[in-house]
């Protein structure tokens, strides 16, 4: 992301704790939207978590919006995508859904990332 003085800044994942929270920053997001689906509770959630994160902050990856959703505490989203395995991860485009990938599998998920950007 530029800045008006032409700095680059790195943006974090972002925690969408509400359904309505979830569709503004979809909206806001302009190419492609990975969204973690995960609950605390979950294992292989916290395993990928990190690299989730990693990504978010990523040169490679600063065209892309990395959304988190905690099934438990926002489950109108959840239940909107359908989610039923954690981790479960979806790639929107414009706010629809080109991917869905169950499975805490890193180079997968990262692949996909860089196919779809």
């Amino acid at each position: 992301t530029q800045s008006t003085w032409g700095l680059r800044f790195q943006m974090p994942v972002h925690h969408c704790s509400t359904l309505a929270d979830f569709e503004s920053k979809v909206q806001q997001s302009e190419g492609l939207v990975v969204v973690d689906f995960s609950a605390e509770w979950c294992g292989p959630c916290k395993k990928i978590f990190p690299a989730f994160e990693r990504w978010s902050d990523s040169d490679e990856f600063v065209s892309v919006t990395f959304v988190h959703v905690d099934v438990d505490q926002n489950t109108e989203t959840a239940d909107r995508f359908e989610i039923q395995a954690m981790p479960t991860f979806v790639y929107l485009r414009e706010g629809k859904v080109i991917r869905t990938v169950m499975g805490a599998d890193e180079l997968k998920v990262r692949d996909l990332i860089q196919a779809f950007m």
